[in-house]
Parts: structure tokens; sequence; C-alpha cells
């Protein structure tokens, strides 16, 4: 699971996606 959320973390916009999913 960690991997799964590393490259999302390590991210510019993590937050964004996270916390925007309507952005997507």
């Amino acid at each position: 699971m960690e991997e799964g959320a590393h490259p999302i973390i390590r991210s510019s916009t993590p937050v964004r996606v996270f916390h925007n999913p309507d952005d997507v």
C-alpha cells in the first residue's frame, strides 16, 4: 500500500489530488 502512496505523496501537489478528487 505504501508503494502506491509514495508516488502520489512525492508529487508536487499531493494535497490537490487527495483533497480535490473533483478536480480530476
